[in-house]
């Protein structure tokens, strides 16, 4: 039966004898491959997590901030201003503290690690007073 997420790919027949190979060993069965759909599905996933466009990129740190590269805004390649104002990190685009880009600002360990040194703090986090 047919469904309409899903559609046929053909591919080389000795391809496919290796993939039943391979989904004989304990490995694939470990890591839950059981049929040929699934670890091609799994090898094209991997694959295109290689070659995806990341969004984000950290550019440059500046003494009051940091500048992003955000590929999925328009003009393709934008580059975003997260600045420490205060006891925040803010969005210069979003005008937000809590956006996407600042989310990635804090992702970034040593750009986490100059704002914990600042005693700057994520939106919705609470101060300790201890």
């Amino acid at each position: 039966m047919m469904r309409d997420d899903f559609t046929s790919v053909s591919l080389n027949r000795a391809l496919v004898i290796q993939i039943r190979r391979v989904l004989l060993t304990v490995g694939a069965q470990e890591n839950g491959l059981t049929s040929v759909a699934k670890f091609v599905e799994l090898a094209i996933r991997e694959k295109l997590g290689d070659i995806e466009i990341k969004r984000f990129s950290h550019v440059s740190t500046l003494d009051d901030g940091i500048r992003i590269l955000d590929n999925w805004m328009k003009p393709i390649g934008s580059i975003v201003t997260v600045s420490f104002k205060d006891e925040w990190a803010w969005c210069d685009h979003c005008e937000d503290m809590s956006c996407v880009h600042v989310q990635y600002a804090w992702a970034i360990p040593e750009i986490r690690k100059v704002l914990e040194e600042r005693g700057l703090r994520q939106s919705g986090a609470k101060r300790s007073n201890t």
